[in-house]
């Protein structure tokens, strides 16, 4: 039974931060990057179950639309096509599923780093310095802490695995159910009715309704379809929260160190007792030193809370005094400075690239296949799109023809790790011309193409070139040429592979600090999309920041 999330609870979490934190003003910003959190943790559930409700409404309209129960050589045709239909209500649920916690993590990351950049703007006002770097830094945060999310595995799988383990279990077990139902000769329309009450209210609805149905499907379908989808949203959104607090709290200049704060609503002992009265570090019950945070949540639906503490604004003027006086005598704020204060102050120098050889832009691919107007034009694409990410923190997708080199329709302002076709995006690539355009967006991580881009790649003939900048400069380009159009199962299927391949040199290369995460995906991704090229017959390149 997963712990409950009420409002009495989140007026007991608030309680908890205000016994916590040090400062009036910081008081102020803590409760508001919780009561974003909580915002978010009451509307999750709904949200997850109605993408539930609607899959069973499409199987059930499935259902209806499809059997009349005929003779067993047509029925046995129409299974076979109900098979492919709830194929494809799993990859709806899918996409709907991802796009929802794509949503909720980018929701939450932003409310967990929100308390320490208030924390540190101030500071820095009070300081008189420009607090510009200080939102690029921020904005850096923000993208890493979400790749991090996208990134991490559990069990050896990625996110995007785990949700899709969701979507298969939707479709096993609606196809159980309607196989059985079959045998059990029950009406269509009462099977579809049925898919709806179960997902709606669990497998109790056919122990009083259908019990020779619940006798024959013991242990073959889940009591509740939803709890395990609720409980891996939960569960990541609150690891987007703590990624996104502990990320930013280690970029503030007053960071003293991370309190676990018990859960009210704990009904046994467990880890997290351990975490919230454990004095490790010398710095009281529950405070963790920096760079030695616990991982958080400690455990699934776990409702504990992280607050950072800085040091009061009074200490923060007295320490800055004496480093004004003298940088040695205050080397952690003598680091920040240089290492994080000045990284986000040269983040905003560099959106001019300057030029490269023979007055040419740094970021020029030379493309064989494209007449100089479209190279020149994709530079441009690629230039604002770098330009936007670096600025904004967000992804961009742009459109260049492949004949003049200019932008068509207008661009696409995404989130911080994805855009969302428009509707007239859709029908602009559908009816344009085979390999008329040139498609351009930005990765904030620079890593390679993801199996989405390569399902948008391969649903539109009119995409000549597929292109990708990072926000380092490197730009990756593929290109389907005569190779082959596989659909979406097919490319999650390769494109997994090929990844799971190299999945435990990456991880040992992490795990030993000769590479950081993100430096480990640019590798890891880049050869991943090599293997995939290579078995769809693709071409594909990859030009580094200084290469043309």
């Amino acid at each position: 039974m997963p712990y409950s999330f009420s409002e009495d609870f989140a007026r007991n979490l608030a309680e908890s931060i205000r016994r916590t934190a040090r400062d009036k003003e910081y008081i102020r910003w803590a409760l508001d990057a919780r009561k974003q959190y909580v915002d978010l943790r009451l509307n999750q559930d709904p949200e997850i179950r109605r993408l539930y409700i609607s899959a069973a409404r499409r199987a059930g309209q499935l259902v209806r639309s499809r059997f009349r129960w005929p003779s067993d050589i047509l029925l046995r045709r129409r299974l076979r096509q109900l098979r492919t239909g709830l194929e494809e209500i799993a990859q709806q649920f899918n996409e709907d599923f991802t796009g929802a916690l794509k949503t909720h993590i980018v929701k939450a990351v932003t409310a967990g780093t929100g308390y320490s950049k208030a924390v540190t703007l101030s500071l820095v006002k009070t300081a008189g310095w420009n607090t510009a770097p200080i939102h690029e830094v921020f904005a850096q945060v923000n993208r890493q802490a979400v790749e991090a999310c996208w990134t991490r595995t559990r069990k050896g799988l990625f996110l995007s695995d785990r949700i899709w383990q969701q979507a298969e279990r939707v479709r096993d077990s609606m196809r159980d159910i309607i196989q059985e139902a079959v045998v059990l000769g029950i009406d269509a329309k009462d099977v579809a009715r049925m898919l709806e009450r179960y997902v709606e209210r669990g497998a109790k609805t056919f122990a009083w309704q259908y019990p020779d149905m619940i006798a024959r499907m013991e242990g073959r379908i889940p009591k509740d379809l939803t709890y395990e989808g609720l409980r891996l949203a939960r569960t990541e959104m609150t690891a987007a929260f703590g990624e996104g607090t502990i990320s930013a709290a280690r970029v503030s200049p007053s960071y003293q160190g991370m309190q676990w704060i018990l859960s009210k609503a704990h009904p046994i002992e467990d880890i997290c007792d351990t975490l919230a009265e454990a004095d490790y570090f010398g710095l009281g019950a529950g405070v963790y030193s920096p760079g030695n945070e616990p991982m958080y949540p400690a455990h699934p639906n776990c409702l504990c809370v992280l607050v950072p503490k800085h040091e009061t604004p009074e200490e923060f003027v007295e320490r800055l005094r004496r480093w004004r006086e003298n940088p040695a005598s205050e080397p952690g704020l003598e680091e920040w400075y240089n290492n994080i204060y000045r990284s986000g102050i040269r983040v905003r120098e560099s959106g001019d690239h300057g030029k490269g050889p023979a007055g040419r832009p740094n970021l020029y691919v030379d493309v064989p296949d494209l007449p100089e107007p479209a190279k020149i034009g994709l530079v441009g694409a690629w230039d604002d799109a770098q330009k936007y990410g670096l600025a904004n923190g967000k992804e961009v997708l742009l459109h260049v023809d492949a004949s003049t080199g200019k932008q068509m329709i207008s661009r696409v302002e995404g989130e911080k790790s994805s855009v969302a076709f428009r509707p007239d995006i859709h029908d602009f690539l559908l009816n344009a011309a085979a390999e008329s355009v040139l498609s351009v967006h930005n990765h904030p991580s620079s890593s390679s193409f993801s199996a989405e881009d390569l399902n948008t790649l391969c649903m539109y003939p009119s995409i000549k070139y597929m292109t990708v900048v990072g926000h380092d400069g490197t730009r990756y380009l593929v290109k389907v040429g005569k190779g082959k159009r596989p659909g979406w199962r097919e490319i999650v299927y390769k494109w997994t592979q090929a990844r799971d391949k190299d999945y435990d040199y990456f991880w040992n290369k992490v795990h030993s600090g000769e590479m950081t995460p993100e430096q480990a995906w640019y590798q890891h991704s880049h050869l991943t999309m090599e293997e995939v090229a290579k078995e769809f017959g693709w071409e594909y390149r990859r030009v580094g920041p200084n290469e043309s």
